[in-house]
């Protein structure tokens, strides 16, 4: 053949294989063409065919290729559409060339339908096997007389799958299907493109957090129910949907029952909307009832014969906190016994959570070692696992080995092993309960229901015959509860009902659930949205309601977002918040290998498990930015899961995009150069390309090596050759991803931002403390901060709580170690926030951040009480300081003595601004910081642009303040005698002063013989608003301070805060005050009454 390919080989792909053509660029498809078009060249070769001239324009028919009928009529089968440029592009090629190449990719389109055909034969045959077969006219016929179908299939019917075909295949679009879970959505979706040949297109597509398939031309979508939730809050009608599936109903998680009562409403209001609800087991009556007797299909399961055997554990080990791995070691020696190697079929044990996983694991590793032939291969299946560890268990094993799954619930409905022949069912499963009185999460072990105990079971028979061992009796069996427990009655509510609030649901208290939750569940949650600040007195949804609601996470993380956009720490708190949100990327691998604690010890922080957090992420993004090491291996070294820090990178700019709309923080384009844009435009249609390609390829199935799930990288991953580029780096979808919307110059933005200097710590913990407030706890006076110790903290809710032991100050102990004298007063005692209180097998306060105890609580208490003199301060009616103050008479100021001496009259203690000189100074400091960030984030949410430039330096300043002071957490017979008055707070609060809505002066009891002085004191201050100077107590300095504030208000002023400098002041002090009456002349100084003014000039 005489044509050089080669030399055309760039133009032809760049002509034939747009996005838009039948076989796209960078597919498997277009891999396999290629294939194909060199062996053609090969059999062209060997055979000496030479093509026709160039004047003739046809390719050489004759014998490179079978003769076929298409031969003549080659154009009819495949003719490529080409648009003007394409077109124009192929001019220049010579005729031969085109007429050849378009034959051949005839040939190969050909080849590729006839492949398909016999797949697709063994696919329908398959379907046809399938017992939801046998009622495809049923489903379609109901669908289109009803407007709720309900359709009851056993494990093994098919309906998942099939369903949304029959629909699609009837003429009905604009179908969405929902999942309770992400990886569900993304495996029926690929399931239903490969059982159709992909003849949808992308018509069938998916859609979940961070990722879609979706387009222009979409008919059926699966998704998860919360994101139909987010679209219902956009959509109320749902107009984008005619049909709505509802999978695994039967699960009763909190958004799938929130989403079934809506839909109920919804069906009502649009009558042309097709509801269908499928699950295994369910509850028949109810669904029905609530659906106002919705007609009901039931399915046959397609399961084969399963042989059950109980095997009830003595009382003795049933009841013992530790699981005890004889009985399932027990079973693999029995299976080893029975049934011959030759005869294939894996083990699959359920177990109920991570703790038992190992144990058993451990000891099974054990057994499978000591075997003789190695018969085993033992695996783990659980959500803390990376994902990489999660897909071993779909691969297959060698001849005469078996694996052995031990997982979670997880396997019941959202994993389908194949292969699976003896499932071994503990009976026991941990499920999350919420307290509201204690705010504590509870991951409780308890006994399955009867429905998860019959799903279980069928994992044995979905590909042949099985055993089902169950280790409980068949009398435990009959009291197991029928159905699992809906998640709505163990769960806080706070975020579902800010959910309805957003929806215009009037009451959620009468919402009509399914299965109501308690009441005293729905009204915990109003009050505690309340105490938030999402929802006003009236039960509306504020301001920054509206703002929380948009943010998908808990309430506390969103207003940490809310908060940080206050702050020039935008980077780092988009990070905290992301990290917060994902499961923590430390994978138990970094906890048991020594090396990886090591490593992994670099990047902890004493300031708390935040800051860790943050600290990996940056020095990832700098292993991405130096590119010497793959980001991969480094993770690994550390037992840090990758994929988590590319989930916090897509919330990080989901978060920001969020905030941008609400116009909370700026939008900053990215500046290139003309140039710099053609490169990044012809990089990300690259990577875009890349990506499509990891999307329309499937995984194949591994044969597993005899290694078990704790064994280490493959001896080629742990050589030393650690080099990388970015091109290897981009043989990984998420990589790919991830540098689709992160340059190289965003990376390096992105890592100096997120470098932490002294004042943007402080302020970063301003912002995570009070955003997590009031979940905080003190440290307990007996704590032993030796390694290794358990350290417990008491909160108001909940006493004797522990730190996790996983996490940076239960590692780092004598960070926690204050040095006190023999008072136990220091200037550096500690409080410990924590985002979540978690009880497995202990109490654990989880994701700690420490900071300094006083200060925070003046910032942040929703109730301060003080002493007259401010020697005593209780905060939250629970925690108590008793801080060292000078001798009161020496607060009196000499201003003679300070201008002799060349001191500021306006240093420390002289104005709210500059400094502090006393704890009546620390005090009013923290209210005017408090006043300040009302009205930042007051004006931030009104839409202001506004930005505080100096608040920052004011808190560091405020926090970098030491006195000396003693703590305690009051316990509540301490409280009954903090007012002076044993059974109220009447007595001692009667005389007091309520001088904000959270600080009362004067209310606690006295304290030894100190002189109630404070109500009459006076001390010489400056007023940063007006720039005059007072004699003022502590009541006087606020009273004018709030109406200095007001007047300037009123006058255009803005209180002050119009140009957000504390020293904006332009006015003298001196010419301002000689319009007062009781003004000094030789002091500058005016007074606001008669006494005060006498009182002072007897100094002179």
């Amino acid at each position: 053949m005489d044509i050089k390919w080669l030399d055309y080989r760039s133009a032809l792909k760049r002509i034939y294989f747009s996005d838009r053509s039948l076989i796209p660029l960078e597919t498997d498809d277009f891999q396999d063409f290629w294939k194909f078009f060199d062996k053609y060249l090969d059999v062209a070769r060997r055979k000496s065919i030479r093509s026709e001239p160039v004047a003739s324009g046809r390719p050489s028919f004759g014998g490179a290729l079978t003769s076929s009928r298409y031969s003549r009529y080659y154009r009819q089968l495949y003719v490529p559409v080409l648009d003007k440029t394409e077109r124009y592009a192929a001019r220049s090629l010579p005729t031969n060339v085109v007429a050849e190449f378009e034959y051949v990719l005839n040939c190969y389109v050909e080849f590729r339908q006839r492949k398909s055909l016999g797949k697709l034969k063994a696919i329908q045959r398959a379907q046809r096997n399938l017992p939801i077969y046998l009622f495809k006219g049923d489903i379609v016929r109901l669908v289109r007389s009803e407007q709720v179908v309900i359709i009851a299939g056993d494990t093994g019917c098919g309906k998942s799958t099939q369903t949304i075909q029959y629909l699609l295949g009837a003429g009905f679009d604009r179908i969405a299907c929902t999942q309770p879970r992400r990886i569900a959505c993304i495996s029926l979706c690929k399931r239903v493109a490969y059982e159709t040949l992909n003849v949808y297109g992308s018509s069938v597509a998916y859609q979940i957090r961070f990722e879609r398939t979706k387009t222009a031309s979409t008919k059926g979508l699966f998704l998860t129910e919360g994101l139909l939730l987010r679209q219902l809050s956009i959509d109320p009608d749902l107009s984008a949907y005619d049909v709505v599936i509802m999978d695994e109903i039967h699960e009763r998680h909190l958004q799938g029952d929130f989403l079934l009562g809506v839909l109920r409403d919804l069906v009502l209001k649009r009558r042309e909307l097709k509801l269908v609800l499928m699950s295994a087991t369910i509850n028949l009556e109810l669904f029905s009832g609530y659906f106002e007797r919705a007609p009901i299909l039931q399915v046959p399961g397609r399961l084969y014969p399963i042989k059950l055997v109980y095997m009830p554990l003595p009382a003795k080990e049933s009841k013992s906190e530790r699981i005890d791995p004889s009985p399932y070691r027990g079973i693999l020696s029995m299976i080893d016994q029975k049934y011959p190697a030759s005869e294939r079929g894996d083990v699959l044990i359920f177990l109920s959570g991570i703790t038992e996983i190992t144990t058993v694991a451990e000891a099974l590793k054990e057994y499978a070692d000591l075997s003789e032939t190695r018969r085993w291969v033992i695996l783990m299946l659980h959500s803390t696992l990376s994902l990489d560890d999660q897909d071993r268990v779909f691969d297959i094993t060698p001849d005469g080995v078996r694996k052995c799954i031990l997982s979670t619930n997880i396997a019941e409905t959202s994993v389908t092993i194949d292969g699976v022949r003896f499932v071994v069912d503990s009976g026991k499963v941990k499920e999350m309960r919420y307290d509201a009185d204690t705010k504590m999460h509870t991951l409780k072990e308890c006994w399955i229901s009867q429905a998860s105990a019959e799903q279980r079971k069928g994992r044995a028979g979905r590909t042949g015959p099985g055993n089902c061992y169950r280790f409980y009796s068949p009398q435990q069996y009959e009291k197991f509860d029928k159905y699992t427990e809906p998640e709505i009655r163990r769960v806080s509510l706070s975020s579902l009902l800010l959910q309805m609030y957003h929806l215009n649901i009037a009451d959620p208290r009468n919402f009509r659930f399914i299965e109501p939750p308690n009441k005293d569940s729905i009204e915990n949650a109003i009050t505690h949205l309340k105490d938030q600040s999402a929802l006003t007195n009236e039960e509306l949804l504020s301001p920054l309601g509206q703002i929380l609601v948009n943010l998908p996470v808990d309430v506390r993380i969103g207003k940490m977002l809310v908060m940080g956009c206050l702050f020039q720490q935008i980077q780092p708190i988009l990070t905290v918040a992301a990290a917060l949100d994902v499961q923590s990327p430390f994978t138990s691998r970094s906890f048991r290998d020594l090396e990886a604690q090591s490593l992994r010890g670099q990047l902890m922080s004493d300031s708390g498990d935040p800051f860790a957090l943050l600290n990996v992420y940056r020095e990832w993004l700098n292993v991405k930015a130096q590119n010497r090491e793959s980001s991969t291996r480094w993770c690994r070294k550390r037992g840090i899961e990758e994929q988590r820090l590319y989930e916090i990178s897509k919330l990080r700019s989901q978060f920001k995009g969020i905030l941008e709309d609400s116009d909370l923080i700026e939008h900053k384009e990215l500046h290139l150069s003309a140039a710099q844009r053609r490169i990044r435009k012809g990089e990300v249609l690259r990577l875009k390309s890349l990506k499509r390609k990891f999307q329309s390829s499937q995984r194949s199935r591994k044969v597993l090596k005899l290694k078990h799930w704790d064994d280490e990288l493959e001896p080629d991953a742990a050589e030393e050759g650690n080099t990388t580029s970015t091109a290897d780096e981009l043989k990984d979808v998420r990589a790919v991803d991830f540098y689709i919307t992160h340059t190289s110059s965003e990376i390096e933005a992105n890592i100096n931002e997120l470098a932490m200097d002294d004042l943007s710590l402080c302020v970063m913990k301003s912002i995570v403390c009070g955003a997590l407030y009031p979940q905080y706890g003190v440290l307990d006076v007996h704590n032993s901060y030796k390694p290794g110790s358990d350290l417990v903290i008491h909160s108001k809710a909940k006493s004797f709580l522990l730190l996790h032991p996983n996490g940076c100050l239960a590692q780092d102990a004598e960070s926690l170690c204050v040095l006190q004298d023999g008072e136990g007063r220091s200037g550096r005692h500690h409080l410990i926030f924590y985002s979540l209180l978690l009880e497995t097998t202990k109490p654990y306060a989880v994701n700690t951040v420490r900071a300094p105890a006083l200060h925070s609580l003046l910032l942040f208490a929703r109730h301060i009480d003080t002493s007259a003199d401010f020697h005593r301060i209780v905060c939250d009616q629970f925690v108590e300081f008793q801080i060292v103050i000078r001798n009161p008479k020496s607060e009196h100021v000499d201003t003679k003595t300070e201008a002799e001496s060349g001191q500021d009259p306006s240093g420390p203690g002289s104005g709210s601004g500059s400094g502090t000189d006393s704890i009546e100074d620390l005090v009013f400091e923290a209210v005017q910081i408090r006043q300040r960030f009302a009205q930042c984030l007051e004006r931030k949410l009104a839409g202001d642009k506004y930005r505080s430039q100096s608040l920052p330096k004011r808190i560091h300043r405020f926090f970098r303040h030491e006195l000396l002071y003693s703590l305690r957490h009051l316990l509540p017979a301490d409280v009954k005698s903090l007012y002076g008055c044993s059974d109220s707070a009447a007595g001692g609060r009667d005389k007091a002063t309520a001088v904000t809505d959270y600080l009362t002066v004067g209310s606690l009891a006295k304290v030894g013989q100190v002189e109630d002085a404070a109500s009459y004191l006076t001390k010489k201050w400056r007023c940063d608003n007006c720039g005059n100077e007072f004699y003022f107590s502590f009541v006087q300095r606020l009273e004018h301070q709030n109406g200095c504030v007001e007047k300037g208000k009123g006058s255009g002023g803005g209180g002050g805060d119009a140009s957000d400098d504390e020293h904006s002041s332009a006015k003298s002090s001196a010419n301002t005050a000689q319009h007062n009456d009781y003004y000094c002349s030789e002091c500058c100084i005016c007074f606001d009454s008669p006494i005060n003014y006498l009182k002072h000039k007897r100094l002179h």
